[in-house]
């Protein structure tokens, strides 16, 4: 059974989408706007953001900070940049928008979600991920692209 090239990076790239989509929709909340381009004093390379301070870190938008961190993977030239911004900013609306929808069913009844916001929240995060087929390549099982009609020893 051969595994999918980049089978490594499947676990923490679906950690990071999770919480670029969580603290965007935190961070659109909070500055009442959409994701947008950095600000001047914000780093526009990935080796720019190296150099910030970590105590300055914690001041930048965490949803251009992933998006930083993705320089140099398959996919991910400047020329998509803004798609990638889009996509972002469209799943944390609409992730935004089913949690406030089925809010009142951790109201009513706390115990199903063992008494936890979070875990409520996360659980609506995971399966409205699922339904816009966020995270479901990243959940299909492996193809292999390995032949198996061949014989050894011929």
């Amino acid at each position: 059974m051969s595994a999918r090239p980049n089978q490594p990076l499947l676990l923490p790239f679906l950690a990071i989408v999770i919480c670029v989509i969580a603290f965007a929709g935190v961070q659109r909340t909070s500055s009442n706007g959409p994701l947008r381009p950095p600000k001047s004093h914000e780093p526009i390379s990935l080796s720019a953001l190296l150099t910030v301070p970590d105590s300055n870190l914690c001041r930048l938008d965490i949803a251009w900070l992933n998006v930083l961190c993705a320089e140099g993977l398959p996919g991910s030239g400047s020329s998509v940049l803004s798609d990638q911004l889009k996509t972002l900013e469209a799943w944390s609306q609409r992730i935004a928008s089913e949690t406030e929808r089925y809010w009142y069913r951790y109201r009513q009844d706390p115990k199903e979600f063992d008494k936890a916001e979070g875990f409520f929240r996360i659980l609506l995060l995971a399966l409205r991920l699922k339904q816009l087929r966020a995270i479901a390549p990243l959940l299909a099982p492996a193809r292999s692209t390995v032949s198996h009609d061949h014989e050894y020893g011929k």
